[in-house]
């Protein structure tokens, strides 16, 4: 923005879309006074949108009124709880294992504290000691204490606590008496590392502080504690954006966690693996409805149940369908709106042009259980659908034979040397289909894994073996019981074992340079995060590899009101 043509005060070209663009890189710009605008895309935004579009469909209603996002309760009792347990999983900005460790260890339970959990969260204030400071403060651990006294009332609602880079610009008007233009640009060189910059900058902020009757000491400490802040810290703005979206996100999946869900997964985004996500909906009460041709739209959709005491089902959309081409699902939608649902097998065989792996993937993953006949049943139709045609040819008349007189010989429109059938075979009577049993659950749980990529019945775990329980039932022995990973918390500093389903990992180096890994293991309660320290993770790394089903020995360690599990063998 300009206060006249923009091409008088820099170089302008056509981008190869035909939009007008400046010819200087970002820093330019704001070098010649022009302001330059982060303009971010945001699916957290549609994902809130499509679950209040879901629901004004429905016409839920609180307090008489249509569900406005601005205008919800920021101290919500239920939302609360949801953030003080770490319950947000599937919400933006705070799903992560380490978000949901902090809202844990801060006892989270406003807006506000999401917005401060956003910022907390960044490198600056972690790397600062200030994550831990905050925390202890916020438990009542230690008292406040600012960096300097001047600044206890500006960081009252922080707990004494740098945790903005507005808070940078308050210390520099407060300590050094810089306006708050001047602490901006301080503000500024500080967090892009300006180096030629950096000395000036710290002399002016020195003797500013000497001139506001600040000691040396004091002085020189604020600046160490302003520098290492800066360069990683969060702009308050864009953390009260994020933090109001995160909060509305939990709000919603607390109160309305089918159609959240069905937005969320509609999304095709997120921290971990639509799998995962499946889960939390179940935990969250709602019913796992399998792919229908019949009834599953494009994306996650909510059922309303027929039955008052039955809850609501999520409906996974024909697009879960792993080997179905684009096309395919096109031509079937298509298909379905203008003619109506199908009503057999060849039904859709004939209105929708599949390959045979394509419906036999639909049969297989229950897609097809609309039609009223077993997996099984299906399939023997699918292969006689498909199977090469094998008719007469078109100018042989089978009754030939019973023509004139006698056997019929003497009349037959034969040439010298042909032949024909003398006896006609008979009609071919209707083709009886044998009556199969379906899968098991079992062995439906593991094709829906394997074509979904989530089971609809039943938790992987309980579909898959686990090495270390197979190798003792050879060896005859006996392993510890299983804890849920739900209740991990309840058994701080014991020994004890797990057994999940990897739904996360990621490495990183320990201070030695080996690697660690963190873990996210998963059964049917819940998540467990596990630390898996460099002796253990080379020893057992084979084992970790291997991923799907894993049993992991060690203790709880707890740490302001988290749980993780330090990993003594991986199983």
């Amino acid at each position: 923005m300009a206060p006249q043509a923009i091409s008088s005060l820099a170089p302008c070209a056509r981008s190869k879309k035909g939009h007008l663009v400046v010819q200087y890189d970002k820093d330019a710009v704001e070098a010649i006074g022009l302001v330059k605008m982060d303009l971010l895309g945001n699916r957290a935004l549609t994902v809130l949108d499509d679950c209040t579009k879901a629901l004004q469909a429905r016409g839920i209603r609180r307090d008489g009124q249509s569900i406005q996002l601005q205008e919800l309760n920021e101290e919500d009792p239920a939302t609360a709880r949801s953030l003080s347990e770490g319950r947000t999983l599937a919400c933006f900005q705070v799903e992560s294992p380490g978000m949901r460790h902090l809202l844990q260890q801060m006892n989270a339970r406003s807006m506000d504290h999401v917005i401060q959990a956003v910022a907390l969260i960044r490198p600056g204030p972690a790397s600062s000691g200030m994550k831990d400071a905050y925390i202890r403060r916020a438990r009542g651990a230690e008292e406040a204490h600012p960096p300097h006294p001047r600044l206890a009332q500006a960081l009252r609602l922080t707990h004494g606590v740098l945790l903005y880079q507005e808070d940078v610009m308050v210390a520099a008007s407060l300590l050094a008496g810089m306006d708050l233009a001047e602490a901006d640009l301080l503000r500024r060189a500080l967090q892009k590392r300006r180096e030629d910059e950096l000395p000036g900058l710290r002399l002016r902020f020195l003797n500013g502080c000497a001139e506001q009757t600040i000691a040396t000491h004091d002085a020189q400490r604020a600046w160490e504690l302003i520098a290492n802040f800066a360069s990683f810290g969060f702009c308050k703005a864009h953390a009260v954006t994020y933090g109001r979206i995160a909060y509305r996100a939990v709000w919603l999946k607390t109160h309305y966690p089918a159609e959240y869900m069905a937005a969320f997964l509609s999304s095709d985004t997120g921290y971990y693996d639509t799998r995962v996500y499946v889960e939390e909906a179940r935990r969250l009460g709602a019913r796992i409805l399998g792919p229908c041709v019949n009834r599953s739209g494009q994306q996650w959709t909510v059922e309303r149940s027929r039955q008052a005491r039955e809850a609501d089902g999520l409906r996974l959309p024909l697009t879960q369908v792993k080997g179905i081409s684009q096309r395919a699902l096109e031509a079937l939608h298509t298909a379905r709106q203008e003619g109506g649902a199908f009503v057999s097998l060849p039904d859709l065989a004939g209105r929708v042009p599949l390959e045979r792996d394509e419906l036999e993937a639909l049969v297989r993953c229950g897609a097809c259980a609309c039609f009223d006949r077993t997996i099984p049943e299906l399939l023997w139709r699918v292969k006689l659908l498909y199977a090469p045609e094998r008719r007469p040819p078109a100018d042989l008349d089978l009754r030939a034979g019973w023509r004139g007189a006698g056997i019929g010989l003497g009349r037959a429109p034969l040439e010298p040397g042909d032949s024909v059938t003398l006896f006609p075979e008979p009609a071919p009577a209707t083709l009886a289909l044998p009556r199969l049993p379906d899968y098991n659950r079992i062995e439906r749980g593991r094709v829906e894994h394997e074509l979904l990529g989530v089971s609809i019945e039943a938790h992987p775990t309980e579909l898959f073996p686990c090495a270390a329980e197979l190798k003792a039932e050879r060896e005859g022995r006996t392993l510890r019981p299983a804890i849920a990973c739900a209740d991990v918390r309840r058994f701080a500093g014991a020994r004890i074992a797990i057994r999940g389903w990897l739904a996360a990992s990621r490495s990183t180096p320990a201070a030695d340079g080996r690697t660690m890994k963190f873990l996210t293991l998963e059964d049917s309660s819940g998540l467990a995060e596990v630390v898996v320290f460099p002796d253990i993770y080379a020893r057992d790394a084979a084992q970790l590899a291997a991923g799907g089903v894993m049993r992991v020995v060690g203790v709880v360690d707890e740490r302001y009101g988290s749980c993780t599990l330090q990993a003594e063998r991986i199983e």
